[in-house]
């Protein structure tokens, strides 16, 4: 059979050729005073450009919160999914099209044939049969053709003015601007195709003032940016409207605003093609956003570079081996190591070794260090190895300590269960014809349920215990009957032990706060300690009385007792005491693990933690006689463990 090698000693040895290696590789790096100077003005280089990453990140936050002493040329707004609020972009132009909500719609529908044909009639100038036609039109119209309504009442608009109606024509077109919104294209900008028709329509009815007030709707829409056009349209068409409204000293203003939607408008586009960017750089100015207050400051370039410039030199060692170069060729030196800033400060930034001397002049000095630090390292790793190999023991201990547990468990788990299948098995074959014989069975039967499932709940309990999430749920009740009950309970199975089951529980007791579950398996697992560990023929004796300080149980057996020295240590989980005449004095007996999973008495103490109350472990008492003298039984017994279980007792307010 192969052998197992102990994980602990796996462990040392790969911290052993560890420390090896590193040895040989201190070695081979340090033989070469230039290589050891290359090597460590590389390593520097890099630590460098970490930090000045991390400085050049630092500066563009402070670009953004505006911390600096820079002004910026201008302040943008976002929205949460970095949609830019100001300068607020033009509008995305929406072609207007029909959308019928018919799909087996083939040719054109009965609206867009009137329209078809009133353009006919328009050609052959039949005003009056067009405009018959674009009302036929009208009526024919089907959810969903806005596209073929606009260019309806659009024909019918300029079929009013035909016909000597201008007024009308304008109250349409002015319909037809109260239901499409200003982002709507239809051969071009709609509003603006609206507002030029509108004009002149009350141009030609001789109302010059409503065609200026029309004037002055279109160049605040425009000013507002409201209508999808380009930019350049846009100077275009305001730069008309200042015309027709004779405005004077306002270029400057279309100028600014024109220039701000060209700026949104490629911001838009650059936050679309790099959405986590942390900065943009556009036509020589940059942004650098602030994503808590959701804003962007606007800089020149150069200004930022200047700044980057700066604050990265500032960082330079005094031994002036390394520079900082960005753009184009290298004037001196090799390139130690590529800075990668955000594009707001430029392309190309890299750390070049302009004076490889500073690292190997004090090539020696560093080769002592080299080997001080090799030798400070393995004697760490000899101190981590060390604790390692402990930690590891402890874990294999552990192991050992599950792998008891789990047998202790199944025993205990077994006794109950064959007791059980004995019992049953002898009721349905019907061994037992006698009546109180067979009460007697079902008393056992269950006792050993009773016990089994205590048992099981003691498992649970300990798997709550080890995850943190034990708890109880404590109500309040009289603990007198529970006691007693438990006391008839036990009793028998004391009995069958050769032990003898005492109770001195007071009459009255005061109602406490009490989980009855975990308090009764706390209280039947001492119960079955003394069972366990009481002398033959011995005495176990459960009492319970009330105090100033509230409720006290108290199991005093008179077995081995227990030491001063493993009071504490027993209350842990998986510990087991030894079981046999004597636990003091181990060499008076035979003596071994007493059975059992070593989780009774962890539970007993978290059970009484849980209720705010102690659990102790103490000597036994000599019971003296009602005459007072002691009792001849109990007078040679100096040994034994009593131990007390301490509620607090609360009134149930």
């Amino acid at each position: 059979m192969k052998r197992r090698v102990p994980l602990s000693r796996i462990w040392s040895l790969s911290l052993t050729a560890t420390a090896l290696v590193l040895l040989a590789a201190t070695w081979y790096a340090g033989s070469d005073p230039g290589v050891a100077g290359q090597a460590q003005a590389l390593a520097d280089a890099r630590i460098l450009a970490e930090q000045m990453k991390s400085a050049a990140v630092a500066l563009a936050r402070d670009l953004a919160t505006g911390k600096t002493d820079q002004i910026p040329i201008a302040e943008l707004r976002f929205g949460e999914d970095r949609e830019l609020l100001q300068p607020r972009p033009l509008p995305v132009g929406q072609i207007l099209q029909d959308q019928l909500a018919e799909e087996s719609q083939v040719g054109p529908t009965p609206a867009a044939s009137w329209l078809a044909e009133a353009n006919r009639l328009w050609f052959e100038q039949d005003w009056p049969a067009a405009f018959a036609a674009v009302e036929n039109g009208e009526r024919e119209i089907a959810d969903g053709e806005e596209a073929t309504l606009v260019e309806l009442l659009l024909k019918k608009a300029e079929l009013k003015i035909q016909l000597g109606e201008p007024e009308q024509a304008a109250s349409i077109l002015e319909s037809v601007r109260s239901f499409t919104f200003p982002s709507d294209l239809l051969d071009g900008p709609l509003h603006l195709i609206l507002g030029y028709r509108i004009a002149a329509a009350w141009i030609v009815a001789k109302r010059p003032d409503r065609a200026e007030s029309t004037y002055r709707q279109m160049y605040r829409d425009l000013m507002d940016g409201k209508m999808a056009m380009s930019p350049q349209r846009l100077h275009f068409v305001a730069s008309d409207l200042q015309n027709l409204l004779n405005i004077n000293g306002e270029t400057n203003r279309v100028e600014r605003a024109v220039d701000d939607f060209q700026l949104a408008e490629e911001v838009r586009q650059e936050i679309k093609a790099q959405p986590q960017a942390s900065s943009l750089l556009i036509r020589g100015r940059v942004i650098f956003f602030d994503g808590e207050l959701n804003r962007g400051l606007m800089y020149p370039w150069q200004t930022a570079y200047r700044l980057a410039r700066l604050r990265l030199e500032e960082m330079l060692p005094a031994s002036q081996a390394f520079e900082i170069a960005s753009g184009g060729a290298i004037a001196n030196g090799s390139v130690a190591a590529t800075l990668d800033l955000t594009q707001g400060f430029g392309q190309k930034w890299r750390l070049v070794l302009a004076k490889p001397e500073a690292y190997t002049r004090p090539a020696t000095l560093r080769l002592t260090l080299l080997y001080s630090g090799t030798l400070l390292i393995i004697f760490a790793l000899a101190i981590v190895g060390i604790w390692g190999a402990r930690a590891l023991r402890r874990r294999a201990e552990l192991e050992n300590l599950r792998r008891d547990f789990v047998a202790g468990v199944s025993h205990e788990l077994r006794t109950p269960a064959a007791s059980i299948c004995l019992l049953a098995g002898n009721l349905m074959d019907g061994r037992v014809a006698n009546e109180d014989r067979r009460q007697q069975y079902y008393q056992a039967l269950n006792r050993d349920a009773q016990r089994l499932q205590r048992l099981v709940a003691d498992v649970l309990d300990a798997s709550r215990l080890e995850r943190g999430v034990f708890q109880v749920d404590p109500r309040f009740m009289n603990p007198g009957p529970l006691l007693r009950d438990l006391a008839e309970e036990q009793a028998p199975r004391l009995a069958d032990a050769g032990l003898q089951l005492k109770t001195e529980i007071a009459d009255e007791l005061p109602d406490t706060m009490l989980d009855a579950p975990s308090v009764e398996r706390a209280v039947a697992n001492l119960l079955e300690n003394a069972r366990k560990y009481a002398h033959e023929g011995g005495l176990v004796i459960l009492r319970a009385w009330s105090d100033e300080k509230g409720l006290i149980i108290e199991i005093e057996d008179r077995g081995s007792g227990v030491p001063e020295n493993l009071r504490e240590k027993i209350f842990e989980a998986y510990e087991r005491g030894l079981a046999g005449r004597n636990n003091r004095h181990p060499a008076e007996g035979s003596v071994g693990l007493a059975a059992g999973a070593g989780l009774g008495l962890a539970l007993v103490r978290e059970t009484l933690i849980a209720h705010g109350g102690t659990a102790e472990v103490l000597d036994a008492r000599n019971t003296e006689s009602s005459d007072g003298s002691k009792e001849e039984s109990e007078l040679s017994l100096t040994t034994g463990a009593r131990f007390r279980l301490s509620f607090p007792v609360c009134s149930e307010e």
